[in-house]
């Protein structure tokens, strides 16, 4: 490997370890969610892990709709109609400074009328590749996690 790239990881290295040091940026009080429908199901996506790539946002689609970028400490909302739905991550143009995105394997779920799902979202640096990973949590985990996260800009 050449010195820059020895610089860059070591770099890289360094502000992931900042970061994890630093914790969740501050949040705003716990927010309500509006009421769910009866006839709706909703999907909460968030990020409660420090990405080993620093301030990188992966942006976050629900069958294959685009949905909203996620960063560390926010969390997103969408209702959709019950049933059968995959959440995925769109391929981003401006990671080519880091090197490239990995591939996602999505998440497939199934959601009944008033039903809501959480999805932990998580941010991997392997080689020179980015990793996002989709989780789905409990119902009992995501609550707890989201209580002290803030809404993600949309």
């Amino acid at each position: 490997m050449t010195w820059r790239v020895l610089a860059a990881l070591g770099f890289l290295l360094w502000c992931t370890a900042l970061s994890c040091g630093l914790g969740p940026a501050p949040h705003e009080p716990s927010v309500e969610l509006p009421p769910l429908s009866p006839n709706q199901a909703r999907i909460i996506l968030y990020m409660v892990v420090a990405p080993q790539i620093a301030g990188y946002c992966p942006y976050l689609t629900v069958d294959n709709e685009p949905v909203g970028k996620l960063c560390l400490g926010t969390f997103l909302y969408v209702d959709q109609s019950p049933g059968a739905h995959q959440v995925g991550v769109g391929i981003d143009k401006r990671l080519s400074a880091f090197g490239e995105q990995g591939i996602t394997e999505p998440v497939d779920l199934k959601i009944g009328p008033g039903g809501t799902a959480y999805v932990q979202v998580q941010v991997l640096a392997i080689s020179l590749t980015a990793k996002v990973l989709l989780t789905r949590e409990a119902a009992a985990n995501g609550l707890r996690d989201i209580s002290s996260l803030r809404p993600a800009k949309r």
